[in-house]
Formats: C-alpha cells, sequence, structure tokens
C-alpha cells in the first residue's frame, strides 16, 4: 500500500517518464532502433522502458528510466552497498551496481529525483568484461543528460 501510494505522489509531481525522451533519443543513445517507450503498469507515468527493436526482450539492448520520491531516493543511497559518486550530472549522482545487475545511474537536480538503466551491449557478449560495464555507463550518462536538459 505504501508502494501504491508513493507511486502516486512522484507521478503527480514528476514528468510523464515515457513522454521525457523520444525514440529517437533513446536510440541514438544505444546505438540501434528502438521501440516506442512502455510503461509497466498503464496508469503510472514515472516509470518507462524502451526496447531494442527485433529482438526478444530478454536479449535487446534497453534503457529504463524512473522517477523517485525524494524518501526514496534517500532510502536508496543509505541502503545500496556499491555506490559510486558521479560528477558533473545534475546537483548530485551516484552509480550502482548489485552482484549479477547492470549499473544504475541515480540523480537528484533540484527536488527532482530519478534513476537511468541502460544495457547498451548486445546479449552476445554479456558477462565478458568490464568494458561492457563501461559502455553501459555510457548510455546511462547520456540519457540522464537528455533528461536534464527537459527539466
Amino acid at each position: 500500500m505504501i508502494g501504491l501510494l508513493w507511486a502516486s505522489a512522484v507521478a503527480a509531481a514528476s514528468p510523464d517518464a515515457c513522454a521525457v525522451l523520444t525514440q529517437t533519443e533513446v536510440a541514438a543513445a544505444l546505438g540501434v532502433s528502438v521501440g516506442a517507450g512502455e510503461r509497466l503498469v498503464p496508469n503510472e507515468t514515472d516509470f518507462c522502458t524502451w526496447h531494442e527493436q527485433g529482438k526478444n526482450k530478454m536479449e535487446a539492448r534497453f534503457v529504463a528510466i524512473s522517477f523517485l520520491a525524494e524518501e526514496t531516493y534517500q532510502m536508496r543511497k543509505m541502503m545500496l552497498k556499491n555506490n559510486t559518486p558521479e560528477g558533473g550530472i545534475g546537483d548530485e549522482a551516484y552509480f550502482s551496481k548489485e552482484k549479477g545487475m547492470v549499473s544504475t545511474l541515480t540523480v537528484k537536480k533540484g527536488g527532482t529525483y530519478f534513476e537511468v538503466t541502460a544495457l547498451g551491449h548486445d546479449a552476445s557478449v554479456r558477462g565478458k568484461g568490464d568494458d561492457l560495464d563501461q559502455k553501459d555507463k555510457e548510455v546511462d550518462r547520456a540519457i540522464a543528460r537528455l533528461i536534464l536538459k527537459k527539466l
């Protein structure tokens, strides 16, 4: 129940996650064609994903953005173990990566908080080195900068 209240509060105060970026912008950042942004839940506008076209979603490159409530931002910042500050993006930003997951860039700009998670490399090379994590982070940074221009 609390999660639903948070989501509603975030949706009311945040931009529509699927409208903040265009397919063209996401495709340029990923380097592949993507489909239209998709919501997890039809009426919840705080989360959106774009997937590489022509591939199974489990194998596709993707970008996911999520607008957060301040409380969620602060809680994740304290609870996640592997936070690395990222300068030059918003008022405050950090990368986090839990074991077996892709990196997530969490950004604060004024009273707006959001996360970007991108898988910027092809499924055939997953798990084959730190260079792939750097590619994901490059996409995260590019997407975050696009969002910041629109806030």
